[in-house]
């Protein structure tokens, strides 16, 4: 056969205007989708998020003459890292001077941009040349990533996201300070990745913060990624172990706080290993402390499972390098310096802490039932002999990493731990690498952390960054002890397990947003179905006076309501019954929340019976006196007029001394 002759350029010209000229009409009539909105927003999202990876690398240009020398990986995980938590530290800072303004915090974010781009372009000559990873592991991190990120343009029904983790932002920028609720626990944590969340907040709706803490899921598994770099292997293994973790991708559809505390402590594990190749650089353990204390900012539980682990692999990795006679006084200068720059990080919210309440890690060690994991952790419990053995048997279990017996919200820590377990242990017994046992060691310190724990796997995922580096270099080393078919279907064989459990991350509910996200369903339609208060939040928006106070009953919710608000986390004795206890007739109940500015009050019956359940209680109101019952229905039939009625929700105008009329309860 004769090879064909090409056609002139001429003709090809043609052929393509022809293709353009066709493919106009064709993409316009195209009825399958309605509206090019999905398109639109996917580019504001992934604009959003350049915009805000710049930022992070503006602010973290500090770090880089530390860098110099250091894998590019290895320097741009860091530096993304500490810049992100610069720029939470200057929203923590602003929200306690009282100058949270949208417009302050909208400008930050833009100059930090503009600078981390010019730096970007001027450094861009250095930087590797960009290539394609094609590889088997590589691709097993496309599909999670791309339905966590579809559903993250969507707004969730995460409950702690609305509870606290995006509502305080919330309330923070529109009152310009870190606003506290006195009823409300939760508000007085500390809240790195709050503080970053409104960098979003202050620009775009909602959905952005969501997709910050994608990107910080993003960061921790380039941080596992160069974590297998330090210990000489090809990433790709480890980055897939990462992230196709059922807990991490469900977590990456939120705006939450734990995959902010797996970046920081991909990022502290970093250093540490840093530190120990530059012979203990002093520089690096003060880095390590302070990305630690991020960590600890994003989530205390991070005590147990990445700070005590960090600071023994400090002192440890000090007994493995220099000799007897030096290792003590080396691991003493390391782990001073870890905890000054954990401390130095961590102190806006420990004095915040200590300020409001007296103890600088409150909710921790007082007697908040919020704090009672972090008191457990830092605690340890009572020393007696069924506590030890109840520890012993919860250490035990802990070790199973609750594959078996996943437990709240991202429970599912998935299978690809557990069977990459024998691998990792029976490479560092031949290799003995110096990096892999330190990081090993963090794990299993980690793990034993979190076994003292609400043993979620959610909250260990900043001990699973170590793990699923030291697994994915010992499974890419043990590939390479076999011939190329038969590495092939054991890699198939792995990649079909992390794929299989990383469907433990799709719930329902994201597969719905990814609906949403595709526009195959109205996004009022969803938030309607799925946020029951959303209707009512929406009335007060738009009907309320703007001065008006919303007392919320049964209800720890308060994102989306643009009014002053009155918050009880779902711990706390209802405020309405200590005033039916300590009132004498209900027109006192009545003065006393008009003395309190409350106007209106949002009351949701359904959660009422939730809360009543998870505390225990016969009835969410629960007096305990004939007075007080009595006091509680004529308040609500004689002092409230109900304005609106949507499904279980309600939403009552607080009546003036002058008026009566009727309410239900």
């Amino acid at each position: 056969m004769t090879p064909m002759e090409p056609a002139s350029p001429r003709f090809w010209r043609l052929v393509t205007l022809a293709f353009l000229a066709l493919s106009g009409p064709v993409l316009w009539s195209y009825q399958k989708v309605s509206s090019p909105t999905p398109l639109v927003l996917a580019g504001v999202a992934l604009g959003w998020l350049a915009m805000f990876t710049l930022a992070a690398w503006g602010a973290g240009g500090w770090l880089r003459p530390c860098l110099v020398g250091e894998a590019f990986l290895t320097a741009a995980v860091l530096r993304l890292a500490a810049g992100s938590g610069v720029l939470a530290l200057l929203a923590t800072l602003l929200g306690l001077a009282s100058l949270l303004y949208s417009w302050l915090v909208a400008l930050i974010a833009l100059g930090l941009a503009a600078l981390g781009a010019f730096q970007l372009w001027r450094a861009s000559a250095q930087f590797p040349s960009p290539r394609l990873w094609w590889s088997l592991p590589w691709v097993l991190l496309l599909p999670g990533a791309l339905l966590a990120f579809l559903a993250a343009l969507v707004d969730s029904a995460f409950y702690d996201q609305l509870n606290y983790h995006l509502a305080l932002p919330f309330h923070w920028l529109r009152r310009h300070r870190l606003v506290v609720f006195p009823r409300h626990d939760y508000s007085l944590l500390p809240a790195t990745m709050s503080s970053l969340f409104t960098y979003g907040l202050a620009i775009l709706p909602p959905w952005s913060a969501q997709l910050l803490h994608w990107w910080m899921g993003a960061l921790a598994t380039a941080g596992v990624a160069a974590l297998a770099k330090q210990l000489g292997a090809p990433s790709g293994w480890a980055a897939a172990v990462f992230a196709t973790t059922p807990a991490v991708v469900l977590s990456a559809t939120w705006a939450a706080s734990d995959l902010g505390g797996a970046a920081f402590a991909a990022a502290t594990w970093l250093s540490v290993l840093v530190a120990v190749h530059r012979q203990q650089d002093p520089r690096f353990w003060v880095l390590a402390g302070g990305l630690a204390g991020l960590a600890m900012g994003c989530k205390l539980l991070v005590v147990a499972t990445l700070v005590a682990p960090a600071a023994l692999v400090v002192v440890g990795s000090a007994v493995v390098v220099y000799p007897r006679r030096l290792w003590w006084r080396r691991g003493a200068v390391g782990i001073a310096l870890f905890f000054t720059g954990l401390l130095a990080s961590f102190a806006p919210w420990l004095v915040r802490a200590w300020v409001l309440t007296g103890n600088p890690l409150y909710p921790a060690f007082s007697s908040s039932p919020v704090g009672a994991g972090a008191s457990s952790a830092l605690l340890g419990g009572e020393l007696t002999v069924e506590a030890l053995l109840a520890t012993v048997k919860r250490t035990l279990a802990g070790l199973l990493l609750g594959t078996f017996n996943p437990q709240g919200a991202a429970g599912l820590v998935g299978p690809a731990y557990l069977m990459l377990l024998p691998v990792a242990l029976l490479w560092l017994w031949q290799r003995r690498p110096r990096d892999g046992l330190l990081l090993m060691a963090g794990f299993a310190a980690g793990v034993v952390g979190w076994s003292l724990l609400p043993q979620l796997p959610r909250y260990l995922l900043a001990a699973l960054v170590p793990a699923a580096a030291v697994m994915g270099v010992a499974w890419a080393q043990l590939m390479q002890a076999w011939r190329p078919a038969a590495a092939r279907w054991l890699s198939g064989f792995l990649a079909a397990a992390v794929l299989w459990g990383a469907l433990g991350g799709l719930s329902p509910e994201v597969m719905m947003r990814v609906g949403v996200a595709l526009g195959q369903m109205d996004r009022a339609q969803w938030l309607r179905t799925a946020v029951d208060y959303w209707p009512a939040a929406q009335f007060v928006n738009q009907s309320l006076p703007l001065k008006a106070r919303l007392l919320l009953v049964a209800e720890a919710r308060s994102l989306y309501i643009e009014r002053e608000v009155m918050v009880e986390d779902p711990f706390k004795p209802p405020l309405l019954t200590e005033l039916a206890e300590a009132s004498p007739t209900p027109q006192a109940m009545a003065q006393e929340l008009r003395a309190m500015g409350v106007t209106h009050l949002l009351v949701n019956w359904r959660e009422a019976e939730r809360i009543a359940a998870l505390n225990r209680r016969s009835q969410y109101f629960a007096p305990q006196s004939q007075q007080a019952e009595t006091n509680l229905r004529e308040f609500f039939r004689g002092f409230l007029e109900l304005l609106l009625r949507e499904g279980n929700v309600e939403l009552y105008r607080l009546r003036t001394p002058q008026e009566r009329g009727g309410g239900s309860w």
